[in-house]
């Protein structure tokens, strides 16, 4: 079988659980194992939420899916489901353990580099943004944070770039989007005005995505 997976089994009114041998060798446990010994596997952050789905497993007889972390040699995570089959005293629940400490790291290391992506961005002098396309028109529909460090205007607000370019470069900006819509990309200058009313001047560099069928999506 595959290495850190195997199935298990409960019947509801036992006090112990079953595992396949595999499983129980690599947890260092019998394969019957006591419902106290199998708590005390537990991470203590995942115990509680682990031990109310066995409850609600013997109050329903619902399935079962649980993502905890193992101490046994060393911490793992384990994708726990199962389906309870039976009636009665003859209830019993059926299912599968699965290692998945391996994507719960990808998942750190993704998670990680996205926060650091994110400060970067935060304490750069670029905005990333995203412009929605509609009906022939490019609607501002994301600002990252940084837009306030540079600019004063808060990303959460209800945002109008056109509405801060110079009224001299108004010109440059509405050929800018035209030039965006037809060649799909675009490199412009242009002064944008602050939350305190003082304009700066931005390289703005667009690329406009497209759908499977060649539609325009947004501009980012």
């Amino acid at each position: 079988g595959l290495l850190g997976a195997g199935w298990w089994e409960w019947s509801l009114h036992e006090p112990y659980l079953h595992l396949a041998p595999g499983l129980a060798a690599s947890f260092g446990v019998s394969a019957q194992l006591a419902l106290p010994a199998w708590w005390a596997l537990l991470h203590p952050a995942d115990r509680e939420a682990a031990q109310l789905a066995f409850e609600a497993l013997q109050r329903e007889g619902c399935s079962l899916q649980l993502c905890v972390r193992l101490q046994a040699a060393s911490l793992r995570w384990y994708r726990i489901c199962g389906d309870v089959h039976g009636l009665g005293q003859q209830r019993r629940l059926q299912g599968f353990m699965l290692d998945i400490s391996d994507i719960k790291a990808q998942e750190q290391q993704a998670r990680a580099a996205h926060a650091r992506l994110d400060n970067l961005i935060a304490s750069s002098p670029a905005v990333i943004y995203i412009q929605r396309y509609d009906a022939g028109a490019l609607q501002a529909e994301f600002f990252s944070a940084s837009l306030q460090p540079l600019l004063g205007w808060t990303p959460a607000a209800d945002l109008q770039p056109a509405h801060w370019v110079h009224p001299d470069d108004q010109a440059l900006w509405l050929q800018r989007t035209r030039d965006l819509l037809r060649e799909g990309q675009v490199r412009s200058r242009y002064r944008l005005r602050d939350a305190q009313g003082i304009y700066h001047w931005v390289l703005d560099e667009a690329r406009l995505l497209r759908d499977d069928l060649g539609l325009p999506v947004e501009a980012v």
